[in-house]
């Protein structure tokens, strides 16, 4: 009868693994859709003696759990199972039964807004309008409006927006007195922390409202926190970045560094449920630790990319990169560092144009662009009379070096090295400076003249790049080695 048992374990233990070799030969695309890494962070369940087996129920079925076929599939099945029945629960039954049993209005149903048709949810949560509290709703006719800036404005509340799962909720304003309108008192938008399994195609990840993620690419690790670095290596780092900024002082070239946020640290509201080990990242804490050990100029303008998402979206839906808003911001705030005069972009008119799905996330994953809705592309009008008196003829998304000359009152050099984040910048940079050269970081040999003769040298580096930051500072090191400075 043992041996009957340990006969019948067997095949339980090694049928379904067969079956799921089996299914990698016949259709290997379904296999690898099926497969894909939740993001568990421990070691599977052992068994060191065969006896055991058939002594102990709970070890087989760890063991089994462990490795079971379907895995990572069957757990997200399970967790969309229990979001799907959480919905109906927490804003229909729950909300009814507290109020027919015990009189109190769930403060939660409040709090939930109507989301966008369109915008992939499948269960939409939806609350009444939030009352205008005001009593005086009147609007008195003004003949000749008073001075507010000597009497001060009186301001009544003119609309209240309610937050969504994609948008902030704000009050608008407007001065009983002279009619100016202003936007404060935002909320937060609501977050959706129901379970959403990773639904993995290529090198994207579709994640919430149709919001596409970069999976590969060694982007992953920076975002679940299983890639953080030692005191040792951020110590390399720092040796690197002090050394380099001592040969630029010597050289008198101005020196700063712009490390790039990922679209998923911006928009973590929008990723699957991967599990994050970590809040504090690689990269946060590689820059806490530079400026804490450094005085060199750098900026990792997270809280800045995050910020302007009250009034414009900072990176594109469907690509990788920051959009126009984005980098924008991210150039303020490198003029912050080179103590340039910086434009608040709520200053300048800024045009929004629908545009068909597209970008980099939707051909990395190969999706169809057509199962997407329009996104938006941002216009910013930047000191439009400026004029570029030369260029190269490249496309400035995709050169690898592109220069410009204008006719702005900045006559220093200016010279960009890094990653694709920094051709979004070129519209604005090269506005405020005589001579630019930006350059793509595998290119630096071929622009060594302009980056020896810069008045101003700027490190970009996306963040899942900064161990090429780092051969990046290498490479000056050494260029700057062997050309010692004129003087």
């Amino acid at each position: 009868m043992k041996k009957f048992y340990i006969v019948l374990i067997l095949i339980i233990l090694f049928f379904p693994p067969v079956i799921w070799t089996g299914l990698f030969i016949a259709d290997k695309d379904l296999y690898v859709s099926l497969d894909y890494d939740l993001g568990e962070k421990r070691e599977k369940t052992q068994i060191e003696e065969l006896n055991s087996l058939a002594l102990s129920g709970e070890a087989i079925t760890d063991w089994f759990a462990d490795r079971a076929p379907f895995r990572s599939s069957l757990i997200s099945f399970k967790k969309n199972v229990d979001s799907v029945l959480e919905g109906p629960y927490e804003y229909d039954i729950k909300p009814a039964a507290l109020m027919r049993i015990y009189g109190i209005e769930d403060t939660r149903t409040k709090m939930a807004v109507d989301t966008i048709a369109n915008a992939g949810q499948k269960y939409l949560y939806k609350s009444d309008k939030i009352r205008n509290l005001l009593t005086d709703t009147e609007k008195d006719v003004v003949q000749t409006p008073p001075d507010c800036n000597i009497v001060g404005h009186d301001w009544r509340i003119s609309n209240m927006v309610d937050p969504t799962y994609i948008s902030y909720g704000y009050t608008e304003y407007i001065c009983k007195n002279c009619g100016e309108e202003k936007t404060d008192d935002w909320t937060d938008k609501l977050i959706d922390d129901s379970y959403l399994a990773p639904n993995v195609h290529g090198e994207t990840t579709i994640g919430r409202f149709d919001w596409l993620f970069l999976h590969g690419w060694g982007n992953l690790p920076y975002y679940q926190a299983t890639n953080i670095l030692s005191e040792e290596d951020m110590n390399v780092y720092v040796d690197k970045i002090n050394t380099l900024q001592a040969i630029c002082d010597a050289r008198g070239i101005e020196f700063a560094v712009i490390l790039t946020p990922s679209k998923d640290t911006i928009y973590p509201e929008y990723m699957p449920s991967f599990e994050v080990v970590d809040p504090y990242k690689r990269v946060p804490r590689l820059f806490d630790y530079i400026k804490e050990h450094s005085s060199v100029k750098i900026t990792f303008p997270c809280k800045e990319l995050k910020d302007i998402t009250r009034y414009y979206e900072s990176y594109y839906k469907y690509d990788s990169h920051w959009n126009f808003v984005g980098s924008f911001i991210g150039v303020q705030s490198l003029y912050g560092l080179l103590d340039l005069p910086q434009t608040d972009i709520l200053s300048l008119d800024v045009t929004k144009e629908s545009r068909e799905a597209s970008g980099d996330l939707i051909e990395l994953g190969k999706l169809n662009a057509s199962d997407f809705p329009p996104f938006y592309e941002y216009v910013v009008h930047y000191k439009d009379d400026v004029t570029t008196t030369y260029e190269t003829q490249e496309s400035v998304l995709i050169s690898d070096i592109y220069k410009t000359e204008t006719d702005c009152a900045d006559e220093r050099s200016f010279v960009m090295i890094g990653d694709s984040y920094r051709n979004f910048m070129i519209p604005y940079i090269k506005k405020d400076f005589n001579h630019c050269t930006f350059a793509y970081r595998d290119n630096e040999t071929e622009i060594k003249d302009d980056i020896l003769n810069a008045d101003i040298l700027v490190l970009q580096s996306s963040e899942r790049y900064d161990y090429r930051f780092l051969k990046d500072m290498e490479y000056l090191i050494r260029l700057f080695s062997w050309h010692p400075s004129k003087e």
